[in-house]
C-alpha cells in the first residue's frame, strides 16, 4: 500500500492548518473580548463607540454595565480592567459601584433588565 505523497507548498499550508486554527481562536478567546462583543451588539455599538472615552449616555451606560459584567466574570484585577479600557482605575470603580447601587434598588431599573438579558446572553 503506498501513501500518496504530495508536496507541501505555500498555497497549502493555510488550507492545511484551517481547521486547527479555528480551533484554536475558539478555545482561546479572550473572555474580556467576549464580554464586549456581546455587550457592543446587544446595545448596537462598536467596540470602539464602547472603549472611546465620550460621554453620550447611552455609551456610558453600555460601558458601566461591561465594566460590570467583565468584574464579575473574569479573575482579572481592576487595574487590567481599567487598563483594557484605557481609563483610571477609579472611573473603573466608579462604573461598578453605579450598576450595583442601581441592581440593589427595589424598584425596576434598565440596569436590572439589561444585566439579566446579558447574563443569560453570556
Amino acid at each position: 500500500m503506498q501513501i500518496p505523497c504530495t508536496p507541501i507548498t505555500a498555497w497549502a499550508i493555510p488550507g492545511l492548518l484551517k481547521n486547527s486554527y479555528r480551533r484554536t481562536i475558539i478555545q482561546k478567546t479572550d473572555p474580556v473580548e467576549q464580554i464586549i462583543n456581546i455587550i457592543c451588539s446587544y446595545f448596537n455599538l462598536t467596540k470602539n463607540q464602547l472603549i472611546a472615552k465620550n460621554r453620550f449616555k447611552q455609551i456610558v451606560y453600555a460601558r458601566h454595565i461591561a465594566f460590570y459584567l467583565i468584574h464579575k466574570k473574569t479573575n482579572l484585577s481592576q487595574k487590567a480592567i481599567a487598563h483594557y479600557f484605557l481609563l483610571d482605575r477609579t472611573t473603573y470603580l466608579y462604573g461598578i459601584r453605579l450598576v450595583e447601587g442601581q441592581l440593589t434598588m427595589k424598584d425596576f431599573n434598565c440596569y436590572k433588565s439589561d444585566v439579566k438579558n446579558l447574563n443569560n446572553i453570556i
